[in-house]
């Protein structure tokens, strides 16, 4: 992974064996049959770069053998170190991505999905629009993609991007791709006042990035829709509604502005 321009201070965290110039987050719920083909592809490609970076897996409530897998691959990989943060109990994908992002250290911070479905090959163009001055990259799934989606996950996709598209981040039109990418202050300021716990908190952190201003870059990616999604069609439209309403609550409150304090 090659990036052309770098932050200032990243010389410093960039070499190998130095704080980490990426941290990569995934957050994983019960993903004992898919993990062990993720990390591997994971520490292979940034064991492979020039610099240091990190993985943190954090575990949401699992009751397989998730962890398991994961203790595997903790420690050091040449350059990339894997840690594995854990919890008992089950709060929601937004709490562990929350979770991941403040314990990392690295100067970009990026968090994907455990099934992997976006080549790691396309983590270049993240780490470019970050570097030219972006505070978040988001990736935008190709339409074309969607024919390869399970029907029921089709429609929760295009109804939840109409939704967010018209009611909370105008000119956005895929706010919930699994693979978002942040610099360290942005991912800093964001994350601690993101209060959604969960699959709406995509589209928080979006709208707290607009309140404040932060450029956010779309980058278009290749997808794949993988077996084993979490996604239910009754209860995700009824949580993708609640979570609508929530945004807006937190907002007519106060509770995204600057002075507001996040959560602990």
């Amino acid at each position: 992974m090659h990036v052309e321009a770098a932050p200032a201070g990243s010389e410093r965290q960039g070499g190998p064996g130095g704080p980490p110039h990426v941290s990569l987050v995934i957050p994983a719920h019960n993903e004992e049959a898919r993990l062990a083909r993720t990390l591997e592809a994971v520490v292979a490609h940034l064991a492979g770069q020039p610099w240091a970076s990190e993985v943190l897996v954090v575990l949401d409530g699992c009751t397989d053998g998730t962890a398991a897998v994961a203790a595997r691959f903790a420690g050091p990989h040449g350059p990339c170190t894997l840690r594995v943060l854990s919890r008992q109990a089950r709060r929601g994908k937004g709490a562990t991505v929350r979770e991941g992002m403040l314990a990392a250290s690295g100067a970009y911070r990026i968090f994907t999905d455990a099934d992997l479905s976006y080549p790691l090959s396309q983590l270049d163009a993240f780490l470019a629009a970050l570097a030219a001055g972006s505070g978040v990259a988001i990736a935008s799934r190709d339409g074309s993609i969607a024919r390869y989606q399970r029907p029921a996950r089709r429609l929760v996709t295009r109804l939840s991007r109409w939704l967010m598209h018209t009611w909370v981040v105008p000119g956005i039109h895929d706010t919930q791709a699994g693979l978002k990418a942040f610099t360290r202050e942005v991912a800093e300021d964001l994350f601690r006042v993101q209060r959604l716990q969960g699959f709406g908190f995509d589209v928080e952190l979006l709208h707290v990035a607009r309140l404040r201003g932060y450029p956010i870059a779309t980058i278009g990616v290749e997808w794949q829709d993988v077996p084993g999604s979490k996604v239910r069609l009754a209860r995700d439209i009824w949580h993708m509604a609640f979570e609508l309403a929530a945004i807006l609550g937190h907002r007519l409150v106060g509770r995204y502005r600057r002075d507001a304090g996040g959560l602990r």
